[in-house]
């Protein structure tokens, strides 16, 4: 289980740190007044009856001042640090192919989701979860939900409420795919993962318009990875 967050987080944030630093100044400012009372008096303040007193109230109420200040000011502070949150997306990574492991899936999952939500200017929050499975399974599932019996490279299966869906990724089809476009494995997995993601937002290209609208995003957000156009015939770098 992996979390994805881009947001600030507010050192004062929560609440044990107002009570903490309340409960500090109370016990500081009550040692202050006895060592006062001590230096006075000569003698232990709890043998008098009336400067202990006084001066333990008067620094009781402003250790309740400090104590109230430290706690109200973070929750008005977190006001403003609500804006600053961009997203906050659970990642579930399960991996059935083996071979799968030869690949830094979080760290590349990871990238693709905060990428597309930042260039689309999304802030999101909810589940997300990845299957990573060879081609005999996606067939499986590809025959089962879109009536196609044959493995194809990524699958996107959208939920609704706090699960955003999931996204079934088969490495053989895609090593190949890669291979055959002259392509890095982790580009073209990024890619792929990428416009899995936008169809569980709610993206398709099911005429040119929508494949045009989905491709430019998908564009835009692998050339902030520091990714080629995938749609761009990429030649075979040979070298005599």
């Amino acid at each position: 289980m992996k979390v994805v967050e881009n947001k600030y987080v507010s050192w004062f944030k929560g609440s044990f740190w107002p009570f903490f630093l309340g409960v500090f100044a109370i016990v500081i400012l009550t040692m202050f007044a006895i060592k006062t009372g001590c230096i006075l008096f000569s003698s232990c303040p709890f043998s008098t009856t009336g400067y202990f007193f006084d001066t333990f109230w008067q620094s009781t109420g402003i250790a309740f001042l400090t104590s109230l200040f430290f706690t109200i000011w973070p929750l008005i502070g977190s006001v403003k640090q609500e804006e600053t949150v961009r997203m906050g997306i659970l990642i579930d990574i399960a991996i059935e192919d083996e071979d799968w492991h030869l690949f830094k899936l979080p760290e590349i999952c990871d990238l693709a989701v905060i990428t597309t939500c930042a260039v689309m200017g999304l802030e999101i929050e909810g589940e997300l979860s990845f299957a990573f499975v060879d081609d005999a399974h996606i067939q499986e599932l590809n025959r089962d939900f879109k009536n196609k019996d044959k493995p194809t490279n990524v699958l996107s299966f959208p939920m609704d409420g706090p699960m955003l869906g999931d996204i079934v990724l088969a490495r053989e089809t895609i090593v190949i795919e890669a291979e055959q476009q002259h392509k890095k494995v982790e580009d073209h997995l990024s890619h792929l993962i990428v416009h899995g993601f936008l169809h569980l937002l709610g993206y398709d290209h099911m005429n040119e318009t929508e494949a045009a609208e989905m491709e430019a995003l998908e564009i835009k957000a692998l050339s902030e990875m520091g990714i080629d156009n995938p749609y761009e015939i990429k030649e075979p770098d040979v070298r005599t």
